[in-house]
């Protein structure tokens, strides 16, 4: 399905809920990104940097929402979480050398 607008990504994130996936979240880069369930539709907003180098920041994303959401079950503190991850792993030039250790990220300011 195209995803080239925000009503063709809420579109195509719709025929997944409909094939019986529970919950959906797609990253929008600079626009956040969104999450998706049978009776939710969220926008989070990405956190605000000066990025330099955006390669990685999906992994990033993903790794940080793994690992939020495994410890609190808290899927939209998560999904924020995240957001700011990945945008702080932007602000550098490559990929893992650019992700901060845990007790970086929690030092950052928000």
């Amino acid at each position: 399905m195209p995803t080239n607008t925000p009503e063709h990504v809420k579109a195509a994130g719709r025929s997944l809920l409909k094939k019986g996936i529970a919950r959906v979240i797609v990253t929008l880069g600079e626009k956040g990104c969104l999450l998706l369930t049978a009776d939710t539709e969220r926008l989070v907003p990405a956190h605000r940097v000066k990025s330099v180098d955006t390669t990685g920041a999906g992994d990033a994303f993903i790794g940080c929402f793994a690992t939020y959401y495994g410890e609190t079950g808290d899927v939209g503190r998560a999904l924020e979480t995240a957001n700011r991850y990945a945008a702080l792993s932007t602000m550098k030039p490559g990929t893992q050398k650019s992700f901060l250790d845990r007790a970086a990220f929690e030092a950052s300011p928000s």
